[in-house]
């Protein structure tokens, strides 16, 4: 999921997946209905296999009320079960049946339906509860109509499932580390369209009144809070990329505003398709813009929903864009949808992958240095807080409070700097191969770490230590100098962070790129590696002349607050240099107030492509 994010140097305004972020990080405002639970949080039990959930539901436009039946079978793994616990929050229970199974009767509780057997049910036995319940739900499922303010002719209902939200709308086991088929049946008023996870089985009449009866079925196995449902007026366009049907609905009021919208999504599917050596694993690929939704968008299995507020019109040109959500959204259905975290707690797992493939998107969109901005703009949003809780991190008191900078921008730097160390042609090598291996099943970061270090034969132990399973982030304080008579360049590095039990003593490869002058008057580079794993070290390295320019880590390689200004003439030579070189150049100059500066840099700025 994600939420708006003003780029800093882009003149884009997009939309930066972090699904509830910003209304829901770090314990901040918390959707209705939620009760936090403190203490450390590990994977749920699970005494039953789902395998499959079957909804029928009708939506009240009128009462913004569902009434519904859920079908769940299921199979007891290990152990006798006498009793079935499902997640329910404020639902009327109507009825529990039961297949296979005789039902002895049933609880309520705050959270759970307790339904009850008569006998135990055994191992390896299949068996099938149904439920008949209404609700009138404050999350998981919401209306969107005129009379709550909303255009007239786009009344709408959604589906919000991630994290836990599906218990308010419907009986389930609301937790991701299980995986079973699902099917919806919607009844929905005649004009108005129905989309959910899978293939469009059949689309009828009701036969006992004017309802339209549509029937989606998911074949492929997902985690319950990727189960979708979007009813209402939506204007709809319809493309492809190979064999995957593609299509785009947006409310009638912002028909026209369908195209730009779906202007980028062949080109992102296709280009993941390659990178990834895995085809699109959904039977088709919708998006569905809804109004006013929870965050920018939601990777729902086969058919995202995004925020008509994304949207906008052809007048603004270039200076908007949805690619960015586009893409992020698409890349969960790989990483999200086809592998799934096991607990939330793993979380970056999906979120880390779905930001880094965002930006490797961007050279495909934008080039090199469009994607360079992309990783330097993901930077900010880490290096900006002093956030010293591991990605990994399993003292959340509820699970929207992991829908923060380190499960996004942490978890692409992470990805970032492992594809920085292997190189892209390895590095893709290994991610293929964590597909591969862990398609259609839930995920820890063991299991990535375990594939890298198969796949590149190189320890990673140290690397997910300190970068996943502990916080913060290297600071490092940089001191330069220069030996004439023995041609030397003398760096000091001084980690300069907190070290304590939260932040360890980072290891990290520095790159340093000096440009010096040869005898021929030419300017060329020479590029060294300064390995950086103490308190404070110091490092020199031979060169023909005395180095023009100094560029530390140039290529964005490591994740770090670095402190260094550029000596004498330097910085002049930087604002000639790479993207985030004159980045930096600005920045520095922009600290200074004379005349000469801001001329310079009113130039400058006005002649920069970007």
């Amino acid at each position: 999921m994600r939420t708006l994010t003003l780029l800093l140097l882009l003149p884009l305004t997009v939309f930066a997946e972090t699904d509830f972020l910003g209304r829901c990080e770090k314990g901040g405002l918390m959707p209705p209905g939620l009760n936090p639970v403190p203490g450390r949080k590990y994977a749920r039990d699970r005494l039953v296999d789902v395998q499959h959930l079957a909804l029928d539901v009708t939506p009240d436009f009128a009462r913004r009320s569902v009434a519904g039946e859920v079908t769940i079978s299921f199979s007891p793994i290990a152990q006798n079960l006498q009793r079935l616990e499902l997640d329910a929050v404020d639902l009327t229970i109507e009825s529990v049946g039961g297949a296979g199974v005789t039902i002895a009767g049933h609880e309520v509780t705050k959270d759970k339906l307790i339904v009850n057997f008569a006998a135990p049910l055994a191992p390896g036995a299949t068996a099938a509860v149904t439920v008949r319940y209404h609700a009138t739900p404050e999350n998981g499922l919401l209306f969107r109509t005129p009379e709550m303010g909303y255009p007239a002719g786009d009344t709408q209902c959604w589906s919000q499932g991630e994290a836990e939200f599906h218990r308010y709308w419907f009986p389930c086991y609301d937790y991701p580390n299980d995986r079973f088929t699902t099917e919806v049946v919607c009844h929905a008023p005649d004009g108005m369209e129905v989309v959910s996870n899978g293939k469009l089985v059949s689309r009828d009449r009701d036969k006992d009144g004017p309802l339209i009866r549509w029937h989606w079925k998911q074949e492929l196995p997902h985690v319950n809070y990727l189960i979708a449902m979007a009813a209402g007026y939506f204007h709809r366009l319809d493309g492809q990329c190979g064999q995957t049907p593609l299509a785009v609905l947006v409310p009638p009021s912002e028909k026209d505003q369908a195209a730009l919208a779906f202007r980028d999504t062949q080109a992102i599917m296709a280009f993941y398709e390659k990178e990834l050596a895995t085809p699109f694993p959904w039977v088709k690929y919708f998006s569905v813009y809804c109004h006013d939704f929870l965050a920018g968008g939601m990777e729902n299995t086969s058919c995202t929903f995004n925020a008509a507020g994304a949207l906008f019109p052809a007048e603004v040109g270039e200076l908007d864009t949805i690619h960015r959500l586009d893409a992020h959204e698409m890349a969960h259905q790989w990483f999200g949808d086809l592998l799934t975290c096991r607990d939330w707690s793993h979380l970056w797992l999906n979120e880390g992958f779905a930001s880094y493939y965002t930006v490797l998107y961007e050279e495909v969109k934008n080039g090199h240095d469009g994607m360079m901005i992309s990783l330097w703009n993901e930077a900010q949003r880490v290096l900006r807080g002093n956030d010293t809780r591991p990605m990994v991190w399993r003292d959340y008191t509820e699970p929207m409070q992991q829908f923060d900078d380190r499960a996004y921008p942490r978890g692409a730097w992470v990805l970032h700097m492992l594809r920085c160390q292997l190189g892209p042609e390895l590095y893709r090598k290994a991610i293929t191969e964590y597909i591969r291996r862990h398609r259609d099943t839930n995920v820890t970061s063991d299991d990535l770490q375990e594939t890298m270090e198969e796949v590149s034969g190189r320890s990673f132990d140290q690397y997910f230590d300190q970068w996943v399973h502990h916080g913060g982030v290297p600071e490092l304080g940089i001191e330069y100098s220069w030996n004439e008579e023995s041609k030397t360049a003398r760096i000091t590095v001084q980690q300069t962070q907190k070290v304590d039990e939260k932040v360890l003593l980072f290891s990290v490869p520095l790159p340093l790129r000096f440009t010096v002058k040869g005898a021929d008057g030419k300017e060329t580079t020479q590029d060294v590696t300064a390995a950086v794993n103490k308190a404070r070290e110091d490092f020199s390295f031979t060169l023909t002349s005395k180095p023009l320019l100094l560029r530390v880590d140039p290529d964005m390689t490591v994740l770090a607050k670095v402190n260094y200004t550029p000596a004498g003439d330097m910085l002049e030579q930087q604002l000639k240099s790479d993207i985030i070189g004159r980045i930096l150049a600005v920045k520095e100059l922009a600290k200074r107030k004379d005349d000469a500066t801001v001329k310079q840099l009113t130039e400058i700025i006005a002649a920069d492509p970007h």
